[in-house]
């Protein structure tokens, strides 16, 4: 829960960036060394944007800076509810978690991490296409 809480926290003091990237230098980060050598969004590029654009419920801005980021942040937040569901009702959550597939989950979160680059690198270099 505090783990959530503070990414929460900090991407809401981020202003997130109309470029679609490089948020995450407001944080004291150098910028990405590889868009800055090829003109190409890396796999984590726009997530720290994204990140931004979701604590502040802007939902459409943060799928559009980057899909795959916006889906971990609600994913965080739901995570985050469902430990303050467990600590109320009493369960264990990571018992729960331990009861999913998640040999099969990985290879789907690579594939949806992927495909969120792809879309990256098209949306901000359109002439690549």
């Amino acid at each position: 829960m505090l783990l959530f809480a503070a990414a929460f926290c900090a991407s809401r003091s981020i202003e997130p960036s109309p470029s679609g990237v490089g948020s995450h230098t407001q944080l004291g980060l150098p910028p990405c060394g590889f868009y800055a050598a090829t003109g190409i969004p890396c796999l984590s590029c726009g997530m720290t944007t994204a990140f931004a654009h979701m604590a502040r419920g802007s939902i459409a801005a943060g799928f559009a800076a980057q899909p795959f980021a916006a889906a971990l942040f609600a994913a965080g937040a739901a995570a985050w509810l469902a430990c303050g569901w467990s600590l109320i009702a009493g369960f264990g959550f990571f018992s729960w978690l331990e009861r999913r597939a998640w040999k099969y989950w990985g290879v789907a979160i690579g594939a949806a991490a992927v495909a969120a680059w792809i879309y990256k690198i098209v949306a901000t270099r359109r002439d690549l296409i």
